[in-house]
């Protein structure tokens, strides 16, 4: 069995018997086998982090050299809470290192 990217990492939040680094990202695989990150976004809290990280992954952005961010694959809201929405991304490295923020 492989082995789960939040396998031993320090968390108070446990899902089964594997500690998750961050509850609100995971690392996934899409169903053309990419494997992706998904990070839950709460708009209550954080209103503008999907619409910029959409801004920054549109075509003429994601073209601009100049651009580093990230790009979001997909994105999607909750279907039973509607402040809760998450964006996909490439997963480029584990998303315990570094520790990872919102930036305001």
């Amino acid at each position: 069995m492989a082995r789960a990217a939040w396998d031993g990492c320090a968390s108070t939040v446990t899902r089964g018997l594997r500690k998750i680094a961050h509850p609100d990202a995971l690392d996934a695989t899409s169903r053309d086998g990419t494997v992706v990150f998904i990070k839950k976004i709460y708009s209550d809290e954080h209103p503008s982090e999907e619409e910029i990280a959409l801004y920054f992954s549109s075509e003429k952005l994601r073209k601009d050299p100049a651009n580093h961010c990230v790009p979001v694959i997909d994105h999607f809201e909750d279907d039973e809470e509607p402040n809760i929405h998450y964006i996909v991304m490439p997963l480029l490295r584990p998303c315990v290192d570094p520790e990872f923020a919102t930036i305001c």
